[in-house]
């Protein structure tokens, strides 16, 4: 085997590493995006019941276990990334380092799929050098290093693009067969991959030429698309994605579109010009090409125009980590047109190279690595915000038995210790949210208002359910959606220093920076001795009714788990953490006007 094989795939999974660990994923606590904390608590969800209640109503079992840790999210996406979480955390361990593992394991394999490709067209040398601008990408980056499922359906949506194109080239059933099992895999991840529905019938007819498309046209093809494409619109469908974010009207007018539309005019900032300019100069140069390299460059063109069109006319709202599939379409573009760039300038160049004695291909070489050397140094430097020290909270709160604890923060915060007090299956723990107990809204924050409106309100609800620690995050006042609900709870906690009392005041380290005074843990006195018997939920907003569980009939078991199958994951991803943190990162005390404001219940 020559050693290159072995060589670039290690070093590109050492990159994928360093990305890693360079952006404190295996430091944080699911806190860089709320969408983080659902993932994983979902994902857990999912294996608890498949190792302890396996034959029962899976809904109750998944409507008890949102009244101990409120952040399960069946139906807001398809079930594809929870089941593949779940088998992962079935093998290594259910841990935030374990998720993190599983990301960097995707986001390696995405990187390792585009260098195969591409080397098998261009070469191991360009291959080399457009991953490298792939993995040095801001999208690539933070994809690699959040717990979120954008840089999953990528992988898949690029697969079953590939093998599409295979189809085309090889004229055979089996990649086309290959490509609709990486699809169904892709939508039931997430529900934009729906846009390859739409790509497929038209990626046949631009792709797919002279007989084969007369004698399959009217007959296997659409046999097939539509042998696929039913049974998985009807199992997203019963995943209640449909159901639970709708396609909204407003999201389809003139207005809202063209919103979304010139927000393509950001993706400079995503994707540098440079990049950009080699990768249109690619487009150029394939309009030029012929035999099977051309049928995989005008896929990737079909499939980056479906991509972005789908994204702007049906999204309700635009992220920069949506652009994510359509980087592996620009990086192909890319590494053509840093081939022909490469070649033509090591033409040019050929009679000062002879003088060197320096073949084309050394002069084609080094042409490659100082235009790509350019793109590289055109790179953002960008580094994910978030926040770590939430598993102090848990250390803070004694460990009586069923004890109940509200939390309150933005989304970020109240996500990231729902999962602290997960990950610590010895503790019964009731984990309730501010923003779900004190106020009412739908998935994404609209038609929010106040369940307890007055201080007197947010006292008898904390005695009646009843609470016995409470949690305020510092972070929800200084949020840009601050709710009224954080701010209440804060004054009723400050206006009965008799009944709540402060029993920690923890820091937190906020963008690799530790501020004191942002977090304090109340007990409520009045609720000692008490065990709450029902626990409501109202989701009227969302589900269109009230959650209630008996936690009576929560049994500690509930949430048993059995050991791993596997330490491997586990001691993986330990070793891991101790290198993040022996590299650490700068923790400096800021002194500014949080830590004024925060360091008294007074001061609210």
């Amino acid at each position: 085997m020559p050693w290159g094989d072995l060589l670039w795939p290690a070093m590109i999974v050492a990159c994928v590493v360093a990305t890693q660990l360079g952006q404190g994923a295996y430091q944080n606590d699911l806190a860089t995006h709320s969408d983080e904390a659902a993932h994983f608590v979902t994902a857990m969800c999912l294996l608890d019941y498949a190792r302890a209640a396996l034959g029962s109503n899976p809904v109750s079992y998944a409507e008890s276990y949102y009244a101990h840790y409120p952040k399960v999210a069946f139906g807001h996406w398809p079930p594809a990334f929870f089941g593949i979480q779940a088998l992962w955390y079935w093998i290594f361990g259910g841990s935030v380092p374990a998720g993190m593992l599983l990301i960097g394991a995707i986001a390696a394999s995405a990187a390792l799929v585009l260098f195969f490709r591409l080397r098998g067209f261009y070469g191991t040398g360009v291959a080399v050098l457009a991953v490298a601008v792939y993995l040095s990408l801001p999208l690539v980056w933070q994809g690699s290093a959040a717990l979120m499922s954008d840089i999953l359906v990528s992988l898949f949506e690029i697969l079953a693009v590939l093998a599409f194109c295979d189809g085309c080239v090889t004229r055979g059933w089996r990649p086309w067969a290959l490509s609709a099992f990486w699809a169904g895999l892709a939508i039931l991840t997430k529900e934009s991959a729906l846009s390859l529905l739409v790509c497929a019938p038209l990626a046949f007819v631009v792709l797919a030429g002279g007989r084969l498309k007369a004698r399959l046209m009217g007959r296997y093809f659409w046999l097939g698309f539509c042998l696929l494409a039913l049974p998985l619109l009807a199992i997203y469908a019963l995943s209640g994605v449909r159901r639970v974010r709708g396609l909204l009207p407003q999201q389809m007018t003139p207005a809202a579109i063209g919103e979304r539309a010139l927000w393509l005019s950001s993706i400079p900032q995503l994707i540098p010009w440079p990049v950009l300019a080699i990768a249109v100069l690619g487009v150029l140069l394939a309009l030029r090409t012929r035999g099977n390299r051309s049928i995989y460059i005008r896929g990737a063109a079909l499939w980056l125009t479906v991509c972005l069109t789908i994204q702007v006319v049906i999204r309700n709202s635009i992220e920069g980590r949506y652009f994510l599939p359509a980087v592996f379409p620009i990086i192909i573009f890319f590494a053509e047109g840093l081939a022909g760039a490469s070649n033509r300038l090591a033409g040019w160049l050929k009679p000062l190279t002879e003088r060197r004695r320096w073949s084309s291909a050394h002069s084609a070489t080094i042409v490659a690595v100082t235009i790509t050397m350019g793109c590289l140094a055109s790179m953002p430097t960008t580094l994910l915000r978030h926040r770590s020290g939430y598993d102090r909270v848990v250390a803070a709160i004694p460990a009586p038995d069923s004890e109940t604890i509200l939390v309150s923060s933005d989304t970020l915060g109240e996500g990231a210790m729902v999962v602290d007090f997960l990950v610590q299956p010895a503790r019964n723990v009731i984990v309730l949210r501010g923003s779900k107990m004190l106020a009412n809204s739908d998935w994404m924050g609209g038609g929010y208002h106040l369940i307890a409106s007055t201080v007197a309100d947010v006292r008898n609800l904390l005695d009646t359910i009843p609470v016995h620690f409470i949690v305020l995050d510092a972070n929800a006042f200084f949020d840009v959606g601050s709710r009224p609900n954080h701010q209440l709870l804060a004054q009723t906690l400050s206006t009965h220093p008799d009944q709540f009392q402060l029993v920690a005041d923890i820091p937190l380290v906020i963008d690799r920076r530790q501020t004191q005074h942002m977090i304090q843990v109340y007990e409520n006195l009045s609720a000692r001795g008490r065990k709450p018997e029902v626990i409501r939920i109202s989701m009227e907003a969302s589900l269109h009714r009230t959650i209630v569980a008996n936690v009576r009939d929560w049994d500690a078991a509930a949430r048993a788990r059995s050991a791993p199958a596997s330490r491997l994951g586990i001691a993986i991803a330990s070793a891991l953490q101790r290198i993040a943190a022996t590299m650490g990162f700068p923790r400096e005390v800021r002194d500014d006007s949080r830590s004024e404001l925060l360091s008294s219940p007074s001061g609210r």
